[in-house]
């Protein structure tokens, strides 16, 4: 139909300013806001429709960026969303919209109108070039050389024809008359030595180019120092785990014997051997932990999803350190990488193929993707829309094209690399690393073309300590110089990495949420009981009874746990998980008994420590031989050693059956004399009022550096 306008009213353009004047934030409930800089990443909805993914270096520094749906624009087939401030980009942002999709799917892509275009009073809307359509998971995917004031979801081409104004602005996309730029285009032929063999057929011979960051031009040809980290993870109980999660904060995330732990490297110094300035910072205990977890890697949603080898099946992670079964019935899952969407893409050794599964996607099924004997490492490329899969049998590493609209290409082998190939990543120019953990155990680099195929192999670096497995790149700035280097981990534990110069890929995923100081069964989940039961069977796993006085004695002083999920103590259920801990005291004038934890971490200056504890108000059961009715009051202390740092004592007052959140804050300034002890969390009943019986639940404590 050619170009949509829309002449606008005056109140539409006060509308528009004051969802967006002066490159602010609104108030408006679907506002969402991020701050965003030279390392790049994702801005998305808060539907999580449109998702906007920046590469490093696109911007030159931090702006905060903002998103809201928006009904301002031109009505398409799609909802629309306003973004802002309007931004040049140095190399294009990928766009992607994931919801309902039109019937006839040759012509959908997604739509921008012009800042300027808009300003004049008119609503345009143009199409977005290089879009790709994913009909499996509902997504629509195309590139911008800017941030656009509007996107939007059409169903059919439109080319802005004759602008009514001069678009030279900052919104520009190219061309003074704000058109589409076209580039050259790919033949899709190699562009220099194929050392591979490269039997597939592509289905898009003319992809838009790919632009690069600068810097990409004068890469070290190698070999590469091999870094010698040290043994920060311990191999014993961990039954061969091998993979390494980046959390966004200066950390990594590995299987620590028959627990996980975090390496924060924020305080190394690059390049030295057996670096002291590294730590881990906190300890996760889960039930799960008895078999090997080959792969790891963080959803949007901040949880650790894991591939349980043992158990088939992957499951995730809650950050107070809950689980559950994410995908069941698998054969022998092992590789896991998370793409642009936040979808999963993982490897099935037994069964000899590549999945997909959208996380997000109600009563999703798992979707085969490619076959491959002994599949093993596993990466999705958004940029060039290529998955790449290897084998751990015999090296040989293949790609299969994302891009049309059934997603699925014709795999094609980028090369035989021999030996064991398990972790596959990629750097900001590009290029894919893979490390084999056979015999030679060596990291190599492929230089590769825009449709994937290789132009270039290098032996990079040779006798990888701790035989490789996995390799993981920190992408932040909270990473420092360590955000160049590229960490690699194997069943041994023993970690190294490799200083490369150059960034890793953006990842659009969302960072997991700020390190959390894990609590230890802090939503009470380790002994499941059927829904409504409850049992006063002493102090729920990894918590210790806290009974001063001595009154705790299982019968009409007890601690102990209930499932909340169809509970007459607690109708709307627990706040996290289904289960919660009771503290109950029968008697008026006891002393005070509850529940402690002595966590890892210790008290540091210069930080903000952040306890969130659920406080819950046992309802009355009826029929019950006693009444509960009243509420027995509570105290929640936060101790350094023996010293209690901050308490909330007693300041909520939830009603019957109900759950309420207590929030306690201590910053520590340096002049405590318990600097360097470890951190201690005590949940007590005092008993100072009526009532019998309190609950707690959902227990975290977050750390935050001033």
């Amino acid at each position: 139909m050619g170009v949509q306008q829309l002449k606008v009213p005056t109140g539409v353009m006060t509308a528009f300013a004051v969802l967006l004047g002066a490159g602010g934030c609104s108030g408006e409930d679907t506002m969402l806001c991020t701050t965003l800089g030279r390392a790049g990443g994702v801005l998305q909805s808060r539907d999580s429709v449109l998702t906007i993914a920046i590469q490093p270096e696109a911007l030159d520094d931090d702006q905060e960026l903002c998103i809201s749906k928006t009904a301002v624009p031109p009505e398409v087939f799609g909802d629309t969303y306003i973004v802002g401030p309007p931004t040049r980009l140095a190399y294009d942002a990928v766009i992607s919209y994931r919801g309902v999709l039109p019937d006839d799917l040759s012509d959908a892509n997604i739509g921008r109108i012009s800042g300027p275009q808009f300003a004049a009073g008119y609503g345009t809307w143009t199409s977005l070039s290089g879009c790709r359509v994913d009909e499996t998971v509902r997504n629509v995917q195309c590139v911008d050389d800017q941030l656009s004031k509007f996107y939007g979801l059409l169903d059919e081409r439109l080319v802005l024809e004759n602008p009514d104004t001069d678009d030279t602005s900052a919104e520009s996309s190219g061309s003074a008359d704000g058109s589409e730029s076209s580039g050259t285009g790919d033949t899709g032929s190699d562009t220099g030595t194929d050392t591979g063999t490269d039997t597939g057929t592509d289905t898009d011979p003319t992809p838009d180019p790919i632009d690069y960051p600068p810097q990409c031009d004068d890469l070290f040809r190698g070999p590469y120092t091999i870094v010698q980290a040290g043994q920060w993870f311990d191999s014993a109980g961990s039954e061969g785990s091998e993979d390494l999660a980046a959390d966004g904060h200066g950390g990594f995330v590995g299987r620590h014997g028959t627990a996980f732990a975090r390496l924060d490297v924020t305080g190394g110094t690059l390049g030295t051997n057996d670096d002291p300035g590294f730590g881990i910072r906190e300890v996760v205990e889960t039930p799960l932990l008895t078999v090997p977890t080959l792969g790891l890697r963080y959803a949007p949603s901040g949880d650790l999803l894991i591939t349980s080898y043992d158990e088939d099946r992957i499951r995730a992670m809650r950050p107070n350190g809950s689980t559950y079964t994410v995908i069941d019935d698998l054969e022998t899952p092992n590789g896991l990488h998370i793409d642009v969407q936040g979808a999963a893409w993982y490897s099935e050794s037994t069964a000899g193929r590549v999945q997909l599964f959208d996380l997000e996607a109600k009563d999703a099924t798992p979707q085969t993707i490619a076959l491959l004997a002994e599949a093993s490492g596993i990466l999705h490329d958004p940029v060039r829309r290529v998955l790449f899969y290897a084998s751990a049998d015999d090296g040989q590493l293949n790609r299969v094209s994302t891009a049309d609209s059934m997603m699925i290409g014709e795999p094609a082998i980028v090369a035989e690399l021999g030996g064991e190939v398990h972790g596959l990543a990629m750097d900001v120019c590009g290029n894919l690393y893979a490390v084999d953990s056979g015999p030679s155990d060596r990291l190599l680099r492929l230089s590769l073309n825009d449709i994937g195929a290789m132009t270039e192999l290098e032996v990079i670096a040779t006798d990888v300590h701790g035989q490789p497995s996995s390799a993981t790149f920190g992408v932040g700035e909270t990473y420092g110089a360590f955000g160049n280097a590229l960490f690699m981990l194997g069943p041994s534990g023993e970690l190294t990495y490799v200083d490369l110069g150059i960034g890793g890929a953006a990842n659009p995923v969302r960072d997991s949420p700020a390190p959390t100081v894990h609590v230890a069964n802090g939503s009470f989940e380790h002994e499941p009981l059927l829904p409504g039961e409850f049992e006063y069977s002493g102090a729920p796993s990894r918590w210790e009874i806290w009974d001063p006085g001595l009154v705790i004695d299982g019968d009409l002083h007890a601690v102990g746990i209930v499932n909340a999920q169809d509970s007459p103590l607690y109708p709307p259920g627990a706040p996290d998980g289904d289960h919660a801990a009771l503290v109950f005291l029968w008697s008026d004038d006891v002393q005070p008994a509850g529940l402690s934890q002595r966590l890892h971490t210790r008290l540091e200056a210069g930080k903000d420590y952040t306890l969130y504890v659920q406080v819950g108000n046992a309802a009355d059961p009826p029929g019950a031989p006693f009444s509960l009715v009243g509420f027995p009051g509570y105290r929640i202390e936060l101790l350094a050693g023996d010293t209690v740092l901050v308490a909330d004592d007693n300041t909520l007052v939830p009603a019957e059956g109900e759950f309420l959140e207590s929030v306690i804050v201590y910053a520590a300034t340096g002049d405590e004399p318990e600097i360097g002890e470890r951190l201690e969390i005590r949940l007590i009943n005092p008993d100072v009022t009526t009532g019998l019986e309190i609950g707690f639940d959902d227990v975290k404590l977050d750390v935050v550096p001033r």
